[in-house]
């Protein structure tokens, strides 16, 4: 069996979250009974950036090269500003927590809001993007 090795996680992270992605679907299928409803939209909208990040990352994986040659303007776009590296951590190491966070603590009152938050910014209500805050 062979060992685990960041390198060759940070190669295939996106397929490791597609695989999870599945993982996540039929568990949150068979517990959504049990599940509250902001637990059960938490985990498909974790689920949707598992398959969201392997689209871009992996198939067709557009992505890395478009972001760094638009925005950037670099000379090398597979390789800087955005690299595989810098990819692993934004997506994994920061992006994670936050989508997890309300499905494990549903009752938190900063969990639910992370992921519209980071999504959509400060602004995103001004913007029209989050609902009214309820009264």
């Amino acid at each position: 069996m062979a060992r685990f090795s960041l390198d060759s996680y940070r190669r295939q992270w996106p397929r490791v979250g597609g695989v999870l992605a599945m993982a996540l679907g039929g568990a949150t299928a068979l517990a959504a009974g049990r599940m509250s409803k902001p637990q059960t939209l938490s985990a498909a909208n974790f689920g949707a950036l598992l398959v969201h990040q392997y689209e871009e990352y992996q198939d067709p994986g557009w992505f890395p090269g478009q972001f760094n040659h638009g925005l950037f303007h670099s000379d090398s776009p597979r390789n800087y500003v955005l690299n595989t590296n810098s990819a692993l951590c934004v997506n994994t190491a920061f992006a994670y927590p936050y989508y997890i966070a309300p499905i494990l603590f549903p009752k938190a009152p900063v969990a639910g809001p992370v992921p519209g938050a980071v999504r959509h910014g400060p602004g995103g209500r001004a913007r029209g993007h989050l609902p009214p805050p309820r009264r």
